[in-house]
């Protein structure tokens, strides 16, 4: 995995794709999903959507000035145009999708607070949540799966998944 230059501690500023405060445009579009074809034949493919993994994880497990550990990372987050998150499990390991999509939304909702790095809202917001999600989506290995996901790793599945199409937190804000 490629290392960054090590500095202090890094401004999350240094790696959001959002130029201006006042426009998250680019946030809002929708990412093209990995050809799975070409993921599975060929090297070099491969190799570059594995790259872009290690340096999605890189800056998810990066310590910020500004910003509380991340808890989920996609490629809306980093300006990557690629449908694939990030999300630490409950061992602190970060275990990645590729285009995810959901199958099924269940159990109801539930309010949970949420924020966002690539916003820099100064507060978590209230936002409502599925209690499960159903997910189809491959792993690293190129191979599909199916995963029923639920609790705060599926909150954040459900915050990744919706970045990577064009759905931000403010848009799913709670009154």
């Amino acid at each position: 995995m490629k290392k960054w230059p090590i500095e202090a501690l890094w401004s999350i500023e240094a790696f959001m794709i959002q130029n201006k405060e006042d426009d998250d445009s680019m946030l809002h579009r929708k990412l093209s999903n990995i050809n799975m074809r070409l993921f599975n034949n060929n090297k070099r493919y491969r190799h570059l959507i594995l790259d872009i993994v290690n340096y999605m994880e890189e800056v998810a497990k990066r310590e910020f000035k500004d910003y509380t550990p991340a808890k989920g990372i996609s490629g809306a987050n980093v300006g990557i145009p690629f449908n694939i998150i990030g999300v630490a499990n409950k061992n602190n390991v970060w275990d990645f999708f590729l285009n995810p999509e959901y199958l099924k939304k269940s159990g109801g909702k539930k309010v949970v607070e949420s924020n966002c790095g690539s916003l820099r809202l100064k507060e978590p917001i209230k936002v409502k949540r599925y209690k499960q999600v159903k997910l189809r989506y491959y792993n690293l290995e190129g191979q599909k799966k199916i995963g029923r996901f639920d609790n705060s790793y599926g909150y954040t599945i459900q915050h990744e998944v919706n970045h990577n199409k064009g759905i931000l937190i403010i848009d799913e804000k709670e009154n």
